[in-house]
C-alpha cells in the first residue's frame, strides 16, 4: 500500500483539508506523527510542527531536538509549548497530583493536558486544522 496515496485519498474522500489551510501538526517526536508532517508537507499543505515538552528527561530532550533538526529540514516552522511554562509543572507532576486528588490516572490526565494545550497554541498560531498522528 502506498501510504502516500492512502493520505491523499482519504483527505479528499473526507474534505479534511485544503491547500487553502492552515495546519498545525502535533508531533511527539514517533514515526506517526513525523510521517504525517511529512506527506502533508510534501503534497503542499502549509503545515507547522507543534510540540508540547513535557519534561520526561532525556526522552523528552531527545525528541525535541529530534523534530527540530527533522522540521528544519523541512523547512516548517516548529513551535514548542514548555509545560512546566504553561502549568507550572512537568507531566508527571501533574500526573501525580491528580491520582492523589481526583484518583485520576494515566490517558486520562495526559490526553486530556495535551488535548487542550494543543487546542490552544493551534488557536493562537491561527491555524485553521490541527492534526494528529493516530
Amino acid at each position: 500500500m502506498d501510504i502516500e496515496k492512502k493520505v491523499r485519498e482519504t483527505i479528499g474522500k473526507y474534505k479534511l483539508l485544503s491547500k487553502e489551510d492552515k495546519v498545525v501538526v502535533a508531533l511527539s517526536g514517533g514515526k506517526d506523527s513525523t510521517s504525517v508532517l511529512y506527506i502533508l508537507n510534501k503534497m503542499g499543505y502549509d503545515v507547522e510542527g507543534l510540540m508540547i515538552d513535557l519534561h520526561l528527561g532525556d526522552w523528552s530532550k531527545i525528541h525535541l531536538k529530534n523534530m527540530e533538526i527533522f522540521c528544519r529540514e523541512l523547512g516548517v516552522k516548529f513551535h514548542v509549548v514548555d509545560l512546566k511554562k504553561e502549568l507550572g509543572q512537568g507531566i508527571c507532576f501533574i500526573k501525580a497530583v491528580l491520582k492523589q486528588k481526583k484518583n485520576l490516572t494515566g490517558c486520562a490526565v495526559c490526553g486530556t493536558v495535551k488535548r487542550w494545550i494543543l487546542n490552544k497554541w493551534a488557536r493562537k498560531l491561527g491555524a485553521d486544522k490541527i492534526v494528529t498522528g493516530h
